[in-house]
């Protein structure tokens, strides 16, 4: 239950939840297609061969287990973001 202060002169309370503000950014990203004009693509080209993290399926296996086994060995990956 909302809390009235009696001590205050003022006539209007505002009350702001974490629920308003979901559902503000929510229709906010909805609403603007925010979400395509902030894709990054990451090729695998940015690391340089020989990088203990490559963006292949093996070294990319270790992170995310089953990779190697659905997209085959040492296949080049490219990240959308």
């Amino acid at each position: 239950m909302p809390f009235k202060d009696t001590t205050e002169p003022s006539k209007i309370q505002l009350m702001i939840s974490d629920y308003l503000l979901d559902s503000l950014t929510s229709s906010v990203i909805k609403a603007t297609n925010v979400s395509e004009s902030l894709k990054v693509s990451v090729p695998h080209t940015v690391v340089p061969a020989g990088h203990p993290l490559e963006l292949n399926t093996d070294s990319l296996d270790l992170l995310f287990p089953g990779m190697v086994a659905k997209y085959g060995a040492n296949r080049f990956v490219d990240l959308e973001l």
